[in-house]
C-alpha cells in the first residue's frame, strides 16, 4: 500500500512509460519502485567501467561484458518489480 492512498496507487500502477538514455535509465528504476507497472527503456550505449560511478544500474560485471546499459537497468527494475509479481518491464534497442 502506497502512502498516497489506493486510489492514487491504483493510477500509478496503470501508466506506461518509456524512458530514454543514461537520465531516463535511473529514473525508470525510481518509477518501478513507485509501483508503475509497466516501464520500458532505451539507450544505445553500453556499460563501460569509467561511468559505472554515473550509473546506479550497472555493475563492474556489466562492464566487463560490455553489456547494454538498458539491460542493465532492465534486469535491475525486474528483480525490483519481482516484490510486484504484476510489475513488468522491457527493454528497447530501436
Amino acid at each position: 500500500m502506497s502512502a498516497w492512498g489506493e486510489g492514487v496507487q491504483g493510477d500509478l500502477a496503470r501508466l506506461r512509460v518509456l524512458v530514454v538514455g543514461a537520465v531516463g535509465l535511473d529514473l525508470a528504476i525510481r518509477l518501478v519502485q513507485a509501483g508503475i507497472q509497466n516501464v520500458a527503456s532505451m539507450d544505445f550505449d553500453t556499460v563501460e567501467k569509467l561511468n559505472l560511478d554515473r550509473l546506479i544500474t550497472a555493475t563492474r560485471q556489466d562492464a566487463r561484458l560490455v553489456r547494454s546499459k538498458k539491460d542493465s537497468t532492465s534486469a535491475c527494475a525486474n528483480r525490483l518489480g519481482s516484490r510486484s509479481p504484476s510489475t513488468t518491464t522491457s527493454s528497447s534497442a530501436a
